[in-house]
């Protein structure tokens, strides 16, 4: 199911939870830790087109970056191949360490990692 994000023009979720109702996963689990964890060491540096880390990165190679190192899940390397990977969520399923993608299915234009509280990176 694609959800759409109501700041944005149109947007899904993908996710490597298998929970369907945030209330069910009330704490992360090592995983979903693991991802944030990493993904905040990342904050600070510099965003460089193309770039896969680890001095820089641009937003999916940040994604692949992370999940690689974090929980040794191999994300393609851009944006639109990502999106094809995992399920779709809604947005009241949403949990740390999911994706969300902006764009139209196929085409897709920006990643970022959710955090929780309503944070994204």
């Amino acid at each position: 199911m694609m959800a759409m994000l109501s700041f944005f023009a149109s947007g899904f979720i993908y996710t490597t939870n298998s929970h369907e109702n945030i209330a069910q996963a009330a704490q992360m689990n090592s995983d979903q830790a693991a991802v944030v964890n990493l993904a905040k060491q990342q904050l600070g540096k510099p965003y460089a087109w193309g770039a896969t880390g680890p001095n820089s990165f641009d937003c999916s190679g940040l994604t692949q970056y992370v999940f690689a190192h974090a929980v040794g899940v191999n994300l393609p390397r851009v944006t639109w191949q990502q999106e094809t990977v995992g399920k779709d969520v809604s947005l009241n399923a949403l949990l740390p360490g999911d994706l969300l993608f902006w764009g139209s299915r196929g085409s897709t234009y920006h990643v970022a990692i959710y955090i929780g509280d309503g944070n994204m990176i």
